[in-house]
């Protein structure tokens, strides 16, 4: 067991990763786990940069789920067993960004900042 506060050094080093609030675990799993499929948005959060998108799921059919949010729908790929009506958070990762065709989100860029190979 090693216990640290640096994400960096606990995502480098570990198999197995116990994230925890106040005493109580939150999850535990590999890295890419939790990096990929955190549980809640604290985790999500907690590890690596991120976005958050909040919305409320207003739809789905066999492939994938609708979230709206400020006027906006979103499909949520392969998620068809969200609950409708109920409220959501989609967390975006800086590195899983693409461009799209016409008919995506309308984004701004604020802030850029050249991090090497990031």
């Amino acid at each position: 067991i090693y216990v640290t506060h640096d994400q960096s050094e606990a995502m480098a080093l570990s198999d197995n990763i116990i994230i925890m609030r106040g005493g109580v675990v939150e999850q535990m799993g590999t890295p890419q786990e939790i990096y990929y499929h955190p549980v809640n948005e604290f985790v999500a959060d907690f590890i690596g940069e991120a976005n958050f998108l909040k919305g409320t799921m207003t739809g789905h059919n066999s492939t994938h789920a609708l979230l709206s949010f400020e006027g906006h729908e979103m499909p949520i790929a392969g998620r068809n067993d969200l609950e409708n009506g109920k409220e959501y958070t989609v967390v975006l990762r800086p590195e899983s960004g693409s461009l799209a065709d016409a008919g995506g989100l309308p984004c701004k860029v604020v802030v850029s900042c050249f991090m090497g190979s990031y």
